[in-house]
């Protein structure tokens, strides 16, 4: 895989900042070489082989499940919801059993409910904070705890324990991971009494608290540089709120990013790179398109924000920024003072028709345009 393709890759994903870096850092390695799915691919195969032994079964777990287009895994606002009441008394119907009811019931469980209590267990860390609620930290940290490691990426659950732990730090609850670990299997037991152990910088674990209407919500956090004087998180939201309203319900904020020098011009790689060096902060934002329209992996829909050193900086960037198609993919800039947002959106699988155009990619970009005059001309939403 050359750079440019990396680079690519990173795009398709959304960049989605610090904990996907996180992530890739800590993937095996073998001769240089970094395996990127294997812990996953021997989830899927221990999954298999509980299929195999038990048979396919009916799932335990409670409610209607988390709705991933509805936004329900993200974490920059979250409020409470039905399915969250249910697996509250599911955890803790778990916490009351037996060992040998604890280990039948976690048998039970299949791969994909794993995953809906880690959202459960993320989700919780956030309304704990804004509850300042200790048993909201104690049913996260129990939903981990009905987690078998060998059918999930462990690191999974190592990042949710890490998010549980600083709002328990927060709230003087950290005994909550302890008292977790007594019920969990030994891999997942030690991450949690790990993570219960000091109080966690939540950047390590790839977020930021930020505030919106006086709740505590999060971002991911890339690893550059990021000392914002213009409000660029306030117009990552609107952004991420107008195409909610349209072809793409969800989507994440991350800050600290850079915006790639992929899409730029190449023939002025340089004059990028330094510049890009000079910009105080970029924040990015990543967009999943609605399932009705197509499957979110073959689609790409990415905008970074960026805050230039002077409007004469931003208009050089912004004319750097060539609006040729690129193999399905489209490119714009716009640019409002010193703020210059590039959006680049399409295709991504071979033979897959881009959902985008030229002329749609340009009238999302006018309206990120003036969202970007109206929020730092006047500093109101």
């Amino acid at each position: 895989m050359t750079g440019t393709q990396l680079i690519l890759l990173l795009a398709v994903a959304g960049i989605v900042g610090g904990a996907a870096y996180l992530l890739m850092r800590s993937r095996n390695r073998t001769h240089g070489t970094v395996t990127i799915g294997q812990q996953m691919a021997d989830a899927i195969a221990a999954e298999k082989q509980r299929v195999a032994r038990r048979g396919a079964g009916g799932s335990p777990m409670p409610g209607p499940g988390y709705d991933t287009e509805r936004g329900d895994d993200e974490m920059l606002t979250v409020v409470p919801l039905p399915m969250d009441r249910e697996l509250q008394r599911f955890v803790r119907d778990f916490a009351e059993k037996d060992q040998a009811a604890r280990d039948e019931l976690r048998d039970s469980l299949s791969l994909d409910d794993f995953y809906a209590l880690i959202t459960f267990a993320r989700r919780s860390a956030v309304l704990a904070l804004n509850d300042h609620d200790p048993e909201r930290c104690s049913d996260g940290a129990t939903a981990l705890a009905m987690i078998d490691e060998r059918r999930i990426d462990v690191r999974d659950a190592a990042w949710a324990a890490g998010i549980l732990a600083h709002a328990a730090f927060e709230i003087d609850a950290s005994d909550a991971l302890s008292r977790a670990a007594e019920l969990a299997t030994s891999g997942i037991a030690e991450r949690l009494s790990r993570a219960g152990k000091k109080r966690p910088d939540l950047a390590d674990w790839g977020f930021v608290e930020t505030r919106i209407d006086g709740r505590v919500g999060m971002v991911g956090t890339g690893y550059a540089a990021y000392s914002p004087t213009l409000p660029l998180l306030q117009i990552a939201r609107e952004i991420l709120a107008g195409l909610r309203e349209g072809d793409y319900p969800t989507g994440t904020i991350t800050v600290a990013t850079e915006l790639p020098t992929v899409w730029c011009s190449r023939e002025h790689e340089n004059e990028v790179t330094q510049l890009l060096t000079e910009c105080p902060a970029t924040v990015s934002v990543s967009a999943r398109i609605a399932r009705r329209l197509g499957d979110s992996l073959s689609h790409m829909w990415v905008a970074w924000i960026v805050e230039t050193p002077s409007e004469a900086r931003a208009a050089e960037l912004l004319g750097l920024v060539p609006s040729e198609p690129r193999a399905g993919r489209y490119v714009t800039a716009v640019a409002y003072g010193r703020a210059v947002c590039v959006i680049v959106a399409g295709s991504v699988a071979e033979g897959v028709d881009p959902h985008e155009s030229p002329d749609s990619i340009r009238a999302q970009a006018e309206r990120i345009r003036r969202i970007m005059e109206r929020i730092i001309s006047t500093g109101t939403s």
